[in-house]
């Protein structure tokens, strides 16, 4: 669907984020990649397609790329509280204690969109984590483990 909808309009970042992210889910680094940068390019300044940029490096093994993102992603934060998505890159790059860090920022901050946390893969590793299940609580959800 999202490939259908940018043959109908190659100028839709979304399209092109939300491909990307797909792309990243399933492992498809390379061209998850293509399509977050395409997405960029098209809208520059949106941090959350950086974030899934960001994952997506680190999915493939480019520590670099993703931390440069992270730092990009902070920089961009002046419009909206990123800490939510910097704690999804530090996910994805197995950075436990600096995921749960921003987790806790995020809670602080009131980080939106806080629901990434409990619905995207980077998070996967870490819910039966008992730090998880803490952040879980003092977001108002219930603990969970993955399904």
């Amino acid at each position: 669907q999202m490939q259908h909808s940018i043959e109908l309009d190659p100028a839709y970042y979304r399209a092109h984020m939300f491909l990307g992210k797909l792309l990243s889910g399933l492992e498809r680094h390379e061209e998850a990649v293509v399509e977050l940068r395409k997405a960029l390019s098209l809208f520059p300044e949106h941090i959350e397609t950086m974030a899934f940029l960001g994952s997506a490096l680190a999915g493939k093994g480019d520590r670099d790329g993703a931390l440069k993102m992270v730092a990009k992603i902070q920089r961009a934060g002046n419009r909206t509280e990123p800490a939510v998505l910097v704690a999804s890159v530090y996910a994805r790059l197995g950075m436990a204690d600096e995921m749960f860090d921003w987790l806790e920022r995020a809670v602080v901050v009131k980080s939106t969109p806080i629901y990434i946390s409990v619905i995207t893969y980077e998070f996967y590793p870490y819910f039966s984590d008992a730090r998880f299940h803490s952040f879980l609580t003092s977001i108002g959800l219930p603990q969970r483990g993955r399904a």
